[in-house]
């Protein structure tokens, strides 16, 4: 897939537990936050996304079922805002 996040049609995935997104060429409309309805997603793949800047990383750690995460190859620079230890919901 490429182009703009199909947001919407994700939307009524909401029993999804497991996603692979990676090597997706997302423009730069894909945020995280349209992730955060997956309230059962397990499983989360967004390798080689562009996530470049991460802003909204940190709430891909507010899914509350999430025990597995691949952010591999995304040229993430900066510091990725991690409040408390939001890490320590994937090692549960």
């Amino acid at each position: 897939m490429s182009g703009p996040f199909p947001a919407r049609e994700f939307a009524a995935l909401e029993n999804l537990e497991t996603l692979d997104l990676s090597y997706c060429g997302f423009d730069d409309t894909f945020e995280i936050p349209e992730l955060s309805h997956l309230t059962n997603l397990e499983e989360l793949d967004l390798s080689e996304t562009g996530l470049n800047g991460a802003p909204n990383i940190q709430e891909i750690f507010t899914l509350p079922d999430l025990e597995v995460l691949f952010l591999r190859d995304n040229g993430f620079n900066g510091t990725i805002p991690m409040e408390g230890n939001v890490l320590s919901s994937l090692l549960n």
